[in-house]
């Protein structure tokens, strides 16, 4: 009988182990901050964290828009405004306290801009051009591949920004740099790494 009661408290330590992963992917996958994928991914309105305006997107339609679109509605008043037409893909999320949110522009194959927007306002910050400005050495990185990209919040008054692509001309090189970038333009270079492209690709 011991061996069926070391089997059965095995089972029950493995369920438990089970239960506990899927309960660990769960609360992961819940913390992730929900984002808006156009044209593609997540097609849903996306809601602020406090409740006051929410993001969505049209679709392209023939004869009525040149592309699909991002907009915002105020959920007090039911005023939408147009924010961007977009000519490639787009990901958007919300800061911590909904009162601002950000863009990844992909709007060509060879570039991404990165927006920072101000709820009440709708007034719009261009990461880029502030991480230019801070920083001349990313100057010479513009005139290639190049992507302005957040990642993520930092609270609600600052953003991740990963600046990162590759020179098209021979000697082909990658770059990625890595900066903290406040709401009032301020920025914090955090990392550089500048390489010969290996086997064709930049990771």
């Amino acid at each position: 009988m011991r061996w069926v009661t070391a089997f059965v408290l095995a089972v029950c330590l493995g369920a438990i182990a089970v239960q506990g992963a899927l309960v660990t992917a769960s609360v992961q996958e819940s913390s992730r901050p929900a984002e808006l994928t156009l044209p593609y991914g997540r097609v849903q309105a996306l809601p602020s964290p406090d409740g006051e305006h929410t993001l969505y997107g049209v679709p392209f339609q023939d004869g009525k828009n040149e592309g699909p679109q991002l907009w915002i509605e105020d959920n007090s008043t039911g005023a939408r405004k147009l924010l961007l037409t977009l000519g490639g893909t787009m990901q958007a999320f919300w800061s911590p306290d909904g009162k601002a949110f950000s863009v990844n522009d992909h709007w060509a194959s060879d570039h991404e801009s990165a927006y920072i927007y101000t709820t009440e306002t709708l007034k719009r910050q261009n990461v880029g051009e502030d991480i230019l400005a801070a920083d001349p050495e990313s100057r010479h990185f513009t005139n290639a591949h190049a992507y302005f990209h957040v990642e993520r919040w930092d609270e609600p008054a600052h953003v991740f920004v990963q600046f990162h692509g590759h020179t098209d001309e021979a000697p082909v090189r990658c770059f990625e740099f890595q900066y903290r970038v406040s709401r009032t333009g301020v920025v914090e270079k955090l990392s550089e790494r500048i390489h010969r492209i290996d086997n064709l690709s930049c990771d």
